[in-house]
């Protein structure tokens, strides 16, 4: 999985080194967090690895993936398709409030 950073090409903006959690959710929503995921000033796309999905005993389908969990940075995420479709049809099953209230945020 990559993860893309875009810069507004329309403002001052600039790539900043940032470290997110990532929540990784199967198809029963239990949370797999991966911590300190550190996103890269360089290049604007930064590779998750499988060896960082195992670390977090997470070996099954993806049902969400959610950028920013525990909202730690100041983003704007936008969600891959299949993740888009998951959360509109049962994301209320994610048990944080404050991970549904940056789902909700991230939608609009």
């Amino acid at each position: 999985m990559t993860i893309k950073q875009l810069v507004d090409p329309a403002g001052h903006n600039r790539l900043r080194k940032s470290k997110i959690d990532i929540g990784v959710y199967d198809q029963n929503y239990k949370r797999h967090l991966i911590k300190d995921f550190v996103l890269s000033d360089t290049t604007p796309s930064n590779a998750l690895s499988v060896d960082q999905l195992k670390q977090v005993q997470f070996d099954g389908p993806v049902k969400a993936i959610i950028l920013n969990e525990g909202d730690h940075v100041y983003s704007k995420v936008r969600f891959d398709k299949s993740t888009l479709n998951s959360l509109k049809q049962d994301g209320i099953m994610v048990k944080s409030s404050l991970t549904r209230s940056l789902i909700w945020r991230s939608m609009w």
